[in-house]
């Protein structure tokens, strides 16, 4: 639980700020559903920038956090839609994460948000997604821009084609199906519009080339990807004094900031927190798993993110390109 204890109220304020500012991966330019952004103008203090959380919302999140399976990005993500909506004084949330089932009981698919807006009178289905894909070079290629299925998690568990179509083609459909129908018509819904916001980040690798996906939001958050064995010598490209921090999961959203990662009482040695580029080098031995590191540089108020970037193992590509090429 040391993940979710380390979320300060700072923490919290800034991926809720992330939330409603960072550029969305796709948006209506891809496809009608894709938004840039769904919550209405409001003055609240917690839509206001430099917000920081009291305790107890804070401690209201990560209590809604404790009953859920916390330690996923995905879940952590819709906690802070959640609540951000829960906030919202023009908003009125119907149903979240609410489960389609068929007529035998089997489950067909869940409604990730239903909310109204008093201000509109619209009701809208919104379905989230976050992730963090890395692009995958192909030496043949010759178009302008790369393929969906050129996009892995780091995990090499989730591909950008098949979220896309999954999205596209059965989640955000769910209230079409009969029994999605009758699941509104549950909540005194009739009409509706339906929205996808799809947020994250795509890091690009350092060797190899692999241009942006078709039909991506061209201002999307970007890194780079590269493997261990080629790490010192790329390091060696960047400013000498830039230190490196390896967040924890939930705290990969927002532009990492160095007090979030030393918040905890008696650790005066900061530096102790960080790697140069020959530590981080050597602590990364022996790698197993794509490691996502933040180069940060100081500033007046600490160490800041200056870029970000994951470190794979050296077979990492191999299998990230088999990855890319099997079919279901």
């Amino acid at each position: 639980m040391s993940q979710l204890t380390d979320l300060t109220g700072l923490q919290l304020s800034r991926d809720l700020q992330w939330i409603q500012n960072s550029p969305v991966l796709f948006n209506g330019q891809s496809h009608d559903c894709f938004v840039s952004s769904v919550l209405p103008e409001c003055q609240s203090d917690l839509f206001q920038p430099g917000y920081s959380l009291p305790t107890e919302a804070a401690r209201h999140i990560t209590t809604a956090l404790g009953q859920k399976r916390w330690h996923l990005l995905g879940i952590y993500y819709e906690t802070l839609w959640h609540y951000l909506l829960d906030q919202h004084p023009a908003i009125q949330t119907l149903a979240s994460n609410l489960q389609v089932q068929k007529a035998d009981r089997s489950t067909l698919g869940e409604f990730d948000l239903i909310y109204h807006c008093l201000n509109t009178g619209i009701t809208t289905h919104l379905e989230l997604a976050v992730k963090f894909y890395l692009g995958i070079p192909d030496a043949s290629q010759k178009s302008d821009d790369s393929s969906w299925h050129q996009w892995v998690g780091p995990g090499l568990k989730d591909r950008m084609d098949r979220k896309l179509h999954r999205l596209l083609n059965h989640q955000i459909r769910l209230g079409q199906t009969a029994e999605g129908a009758a699941v509104l018509k549950s909540l005194g819904v009739n009409q509706l519009v339906q929205a996808i916001c799809f947020q994250g980040y795509l890091f690009y690798p350092v060797h190899g080339h692999c241009p942006a996906p078709a039909d991506c939001n061209p201002n999307h958050l970007r890194g780079s990807w590269i493997s261990l064995s080629a790490l010192p010598e790329w390091l060696a490209k960047f400013p000498t004094n830039l230190l490196y921090f390896r967040p924890a999961k939930l705290k990969w959203l927002a532009p990492f900031l160095e007090t979030h990662f030393l918040e905890t009482p008696g650790q005066e040695n900061k530096r102790q927190l960080a790697d140069n580029p020959v530590t981080l080098c050597q602590s990364l031995k022996p790698l197993n798993e794509p490691q996502l590191v933040i180069a940060c540089s100081e500033q007046a108020n600490g160490y800041q993110e200056h870029h970000r970037f994951f470190v794979v193992p050296d077979n990492w590509q191999q299998k990230a390109e088999f990855a890319c090429e099997k079919t279901e």
